[in-house]
């Protein structure tokens, strides 16, 4: 399973990858290796703490920069969000 997730096909494919378990067994670890094979292949990623994405978001909402901050999330192929 892994191996096949390594070739970024789901991605291309626009399809969502959701790791799920318990404290301790590698989540945010498989994630950063996926984003990190994503860049190697040349996939465009961006990497974000979930609490720390919230707080841009509300942010840019209030400051008027929501905008510019949609756009470039838009531009991202891989959007990781660690820590839910």
């Amino acid at each position: 399973m892994v191996l096949s997730l390594a070739t970024c096909e789901w991605i291309t494919a626009h399809h969502h990858l959701l790791i799920t378990g318990p404290t301790g067994v590698g989540k945010s670890y498989l994630a950063n290796a996926f984003g990190y094979q994503a860049c190697r292949l040349g996939y465009s990623v961006v990497n974000y703490r979930t609490s720390r994405f919230l707080d841009l978001v509300r942010g840019s909402r209030l400051d008027g920069r929501y905008p510019t901050l949609v756009r470039k999330i838009q531009k991202m192929r891989l959007l990781i969000l660690d820590e839910f």
